[in-house]
């Protein structure tokens, strides 16, 4: 499998910047306003950042410096051209700094050394990002539908449930 890692990491890298980039298409039918990119710009950008961290252990973290660069450049200068118009949304943008960590990271063995483990990281990411994408309408709707009272209630059972549980003994004093 090592001779064709390349091959896999810039096929599942694709895969991930696809299926976030039809999401952003499929946004951008419902919301035409500040649109950064769809099914062809993401898969490109997650294929950059994949080929960039191919070729950091020849020619050095700046190749993947100056992509990372790049996309956050573009990125910059959709928000501010869209900012413009009065569309203030950062969600494709953001999206699109995702995606060419996606595709660096499914390039990246050094980061996870098992091809399966990493495949499963950068599917698991792409497949949630997606959805928190694609269920804008739902999840307003339930934040709408919450109140001030719930959310502080909450918060308080997790500081018992994180923060206080754990540092309680496990054992009989």
């Amino acid at each position: 499998m090592d001779h064709y890692e390349p091959f896999a990491s810039l096929g599942l890298a694709l895969l991930a910047g696809l299926l976030l980039g039809l999401e952003r298409e499929q946004s951008r039918a419902a919301d035409d306003t500040g649109f950064f990119g769809g099914i062809r710009t993401f898969p490109l950008v997650a294929l950059l950042g994949a080929l960039s961290a191919l070729l950091t252990p020849h020619f050095g973290a700046a190749v993947l410096a100056v992509a990372g660069l790049g996309v956050v450049t573009l990125t910059g200068l959709s928000y501010w051209r869209s900012s413009g118009t009065g569309a203030t949304g950062l969600t494709s943008e953001i999206s699109a700094l995702l995606t060419f960590f996606l595709g660096v990271l499914a390039a990246s063995s050094g980061v996870i050394p098992s091809f399966a483990t990493r495949t499963f990281v950068v599917s698991a990411v792409a497949v949630a990002a997606t959805l928190l994408l694609s269920a804008r309408t739902e999840l307003r709707a339930f934040t709408s539908k919450v109140s001030r009272e719930d959310v502080l209630a909450t918060l308080k059972f997790m500081v018992v449930a994180v923060v206080v549980l754990p540092l309680l003994p496990d054992e009989a004093l």
